[in-house]
């Protein structure tokens, strides 16, 4: 069977035995996918600080589509080394890598997303960060993978959102308070559907007030929880650190 060249972002590595190394990486042809690297642990000539995670590369692959890939050898496109050096852009390199964890299957390609995850990590070396852009990046991802939220209109009878609205996690949108019924529901103020709604529309960010960075930190999440039914870990290192 004939090696590929495929590029992707480094998501994580684990051990395997004695000396071989797991990798998971966001491939652009097969999306999320498990490899093992063999001899990894002591290899230095074909991985040594290749595996880690952020780093972008491109891996000679091969083995069966959709099974454990053998990762044969790779090279770093971008290694994003300032992620690295700052504490808070570390974070949040991470939870961006455990979204992209969360949110996607095995074996299922996310071009887009993919994309999306290196601009954040060329955003997050190149500039100062802040929890707003988390947000943003939430909404993205969302929105790629089919799950944009309605945020313009209630989304049980169609009426304008006067003075905000409840989302309703299960519906996918917000409802008026006419329409406001069930245990799933997580207010938000007439602000921050305005700057949400702002955002979906691309036309640009507008800075999150702190009852708007409030708001959105509570439901984003929280709307990602509900679709996938994992917990978002790094998000309470966050908490516990204060970033």
């Amino acid at each position: 069977m004939r090696a590929e060249g495929v590029e992707a972002v480094v998501l994580r590595k684990f051990e395997m035995g004695e000396a071989d190394l797991g990798v998971e990486l966001f491939t652009y042809r097969w999306g999320r996918i498990h490899a093992l690297a063999k001899g990894g642990r002591k290899s230095h000539r074909r991985f040594m600080n290749k595996l880690e995670p952020f780093k972008y590369i491109r891996g000679l692959f091969r083995g069966r589509r959709r099974g454990l890939m053998l990762l044969e050898g790779a090279d770093i496109i971008r290694p994003f080394l300032h992620l690295t050096e700052d504490l808070k852009k570390t974070i949040y390199a991470f939870y961006a890598v455990e979204l992209v964890r969360v949110m996607t299957p095995m074996w299922d390609p996310h071009p887009q997303v993919l994309e999306l995850l290196l601009r954040f990590f060329d955003f997050l070396e190149e500039g100062e960060a802040g929890e707003d852009h988390l947000r943003v990046l939430e909404l993205r991802m969302l929105t790629l993978l089919g799950y944009r939220p309605r945020l313009d209109k209630c989304v049980r009878c169609g009426g304008e959102l006067v003075g905000g609205g409840w989302f309703s996690l299960s519906l996918g949108g917000v409802v008026c308070k006419k329409c406001k019924e069930g245990d799933d529901l997580i207010m938000l103020s007439e602000e921050t559907l305005k700057v949400l709604s702002h955002l979906l529309k691309g036309k640009g960010r507008t800075p999150f007030l702190p009852k708007v960075k409030e708001e959105a930190r509570r439901f984003l999440p929280a709307f990602i929880r509900y679709h996938t039914d994992r917990d978002l870990h790094t998000l309470r290192v966050m908490d516990e650190l204060g970033v």
